[in-house]
């Protein structure tokens, strides 16, 4: 280190904080880079911050903030923060009304000033990330209490005020009780991802979505999650998901598009990936089209992704990603559109990796998919996430990625 230290210095601080951006924003890298000497430690540090930060509790939230340093909070970009329940034991202490003093007796602690206590708590913790432009809420999975059910929306109502101009937007788990009114508030809004169900009818959510300007929408579906249908705390619900066809053909604005689902069931047989939602997806503007799936798509699913595809006018990133997709799955139906420049697909080992490449290979020769350049083959989606005090979650098996114009096709 002592050798090379002189050199590195000796570049502009600019080339050095690009150097230090590049290398710590992945998660996967740990902060030994920081560790080399004090001044790297001084000028990196706040790189470290940039990451995406997981909290899976409020009160792992405040510990965190204790320990921070303040002047480094301005660098956070992207929170994701686990909702859980309130801790009610403040109830169980004594409290002012038990005595008298000189002002008088004080009101009983009841059990919402609880739950109001806490949503000051968040409002003022994550204020502290005041350039925070990407967040995800996770809620409780299975039955959610009353109180709970409150409690998010309130939440949700607070958000606004608290990221005036957020840009992402996730909620993950079960949300089915809230109505998506709240998002009326965010101004800024280009992203937003959910299971497409919520507490408003299809028709408000596609007044609302329409409203603010998307560029992107993601439809993930949590398979522990109850379904609409499914009773729990609270009245049951009846009424169908909140986004369908007819909500998707009013975001005209739509540059990116991903379907994340797991294997319906008999509590669930609702599909948000569906030759209806496809047929709607005839959006000029629409670059990005993912699908990510545990079962296999039928038939008719598939015919209309090729009819989606070969209807799409400027769509040049695709993610295929369902069991036991093979290579033929390419012949048969045409899944490479000419404007198409990168391609995600899942392979399910070597021997199907060299019969994809294959295929996408004699594609082009054939003058197929004129325009890609770049193919990812994969055994599992694209997700990495960064948990404080867990470490590093990542799922990620990247078995290629090859750059198809640099081959002479």
């Amino acid at each position: 280190m002592n050798s090379n230290a002189p050199k590195f210095f000796g570049l502009p601080l600019e080339l050095r904080e690009l150097v230090y951006k590049d290398v710590l924003s992945e998660a996967s890298q740990g902060p030994q880079l920081i560790l080399t000497c004090r001044e790297v430690y001084e000028e990196a540090r706040k790189f470290l911050f940039q990451r995406p930060l997981t909290f899976r509790s409020q009160t792992a939230l405040y510990q965190w903030l204790q320990g921070a340093p303040s002047k480094f909070l301005q660098h956070v970009g992207e929170v994701r923060l686990e909702l859980q329940d309130v801790d009610l034991t403040p109830l169980l202490a004594p409290t002012a009304s038990s005595s008298s003093s000189q002002s008088g007796p004080s009101s009983p602690l009841h059990t919402w000033d609880v739950y109001e206590s806490e949503i000051a708590n968040l409002c003022q913790a994550l204020g502290k990330f005041e350039n925070a432009r990407t967040f995800t809420l996770r809620s409780l999975s299975g039955r959610q209490p009353h109180l709970y059910l409150d409690f998010l929306g309130k939440f949700l109502a607070m958000l606004a005020s608290v990221y005036p101009d957020l840009q992402d937007l996730s909620l993950e788990c079960n949300f089915h009780h809230q109505s998506l009114a709240f998002l009326r508030s965010f101004k800024s809004l280009k992203s937003f991802s959910f299971d497409g169900f919520s507490a408003s009818e299809a028709s408000e959510a596609a007044e609302i979505l329409s409203s603010l300007q998307l560029t992107s929408i993601s439809l993930i579906s949590q398979p522990t999650t109850p379904t609409p249908t499914h009773r729990q705390h609270g009245p049951p619900i009846s009424k169908p998901q909140s986004f369908d066809n007819q909500v998707l053909r009013t975001l005209t604005h739509l540059a990116a598009f991903s379907v994340t689902e797991h294997r319906p069931s008999a509590e669930s047989p609702a599909l948000s990936l569906n030759p209806k939602i496809l047929s709607s997806l005839y959006i000029p503007t629409l670059s990005s089209l993912g699908i990510i799936l545990s079962y296999t798509p039928n038939d008719e699913t598939l015919v209309a992704l090729q009819t989606c595809l070969k209807k799409s006018e400027g769509l040049e990133s695709l993610e295929l990603y369902w069991p036991d997709i093979e290579s033929d799955v390419l012949e048969t139906y045409a899944l490479l559109p000419d404007t198409l420049t990168w391609l995600s697909i899942r392979v399910m080992d070597t021997a199907s990796a060299i019969a994809m490449t294959s295929t996408i290979l004699e594609k082009k020769e054939l003058g197929n998919a004129r325009g890609l350049r770049y193919v990812v083959l994969t055994r599992s989606p694209r997700e990495a996430t960064m948990s404080i005090g867990d470490g590093l979650e990542s799922t990620e098996q990247v078995v290629s990625l090859f750059p198809f114009d640099s081959c002479g096709l």
